[in-house]
């Protein structure tokens, strides 16, 4: 398995002409992969880094983003900076030549790829299917003037790694509840997808937006909540629903 991830993401990679490696605004360091890194690296590829969830990220830890160039940062939540990195984009591929660039997104799973891709070519286009296994293909999306590429969802990660306390985060709601809530649904086995009627998926982040659909908890442009959605499992966790 890990083997034939590395053989696709190298395909995706060799194929786009940019790369958006996505990092979590909060935890860059820690969402970074050094293997992927190598790859975009060697195969000289143009990199932009995405820094998601950035409503999420207190002010004082913005200036954390400018280790890594070119940056921008951006939240699937309030659309913040979605229309910069479509520009961004539009001008690489101009400068490129390309009259429709690739751009492959690469990243952790429950990092925010999916919710990034909806944000920007419009909700549903990154499908949330109950497919077992849907994720791990490679998916292409048209976004207008360029396609995006998605690699697979199960991507090789260190133990631990973007996993917080759940009775911390539980106790006290901050920025890192949906981390919490993802660790959760980890933990639980299906007993949270079960409750809420829906499937399980690989990626934490699409089972999310799953139940925030499912409870029409919608943002902005009607972007499936995953912030709402990640409260009210740990909202129904301290009550013991799932126990």
């Amino acid at each position: 398995m890990k083997k034939n991830f590395w053989v696709s993401v190298s395909e995706v990679i060799d194929s786009s002409d940019i790369v958006l490696y996505v990092l979590d605004a909060r935890f860059p360091e820690d969402s970074r992969n050094k293997d992927v890194e190598r790859i975009f690296i060697k195969k000289k590829k143009k990199v932009i880094y995405v820094l998601t969830k950035r409503d999420m990220v207190r002010k004082k830890r913005v200036e954390i983003g400018r280790h890594f160039f070119p940056y921008i940062f951006v939240s699937s939540t309030d659309f913040h900076g979605i229309k910069k990195l479509k520009e961004m984009i539009i001008i690489e591929g101009k400068r490129m030549k390309k009259e429709k660039p690739k751009v492959g997104v690469v990243g952790y799973p429950n990092i925010g790829k999916s919710s990034l891709i909806n944000a920007i070519v419009g909700r549903g286009t990154a499908k949330i299917s109950s497919e077992p296994g849907f994720t791990k293909g490679k998916q292409n999306f048209s976004a207008g003037r360029f396609i995006l590429i998605d690699t697979p969802g199960v991507i090789p990660r260190r133990e631990g790694i973007g996993v917080k306390n759940v009775k911390m985060a539980t106790s006290k709601f901050n920025s890192e509840e949906d981390l919490a809530a993802m660790s959760l649904l980890e933990s639980e086995k299906g007993a949270i997808e079960k409750y809420f009627g829906i499937q399980a998926e690989h990626d934490k982040e699409e089972t999310l937006a799953k139940i925030a659909i499912k409870k029409n908890l919608l943002s902005k442009g009607s972007q499936p909540d995953i912030k709402r959605a990640a409260r009210m499992v740990l909202e129904l966790y301290q009550k013991g629903v799932f126990s």
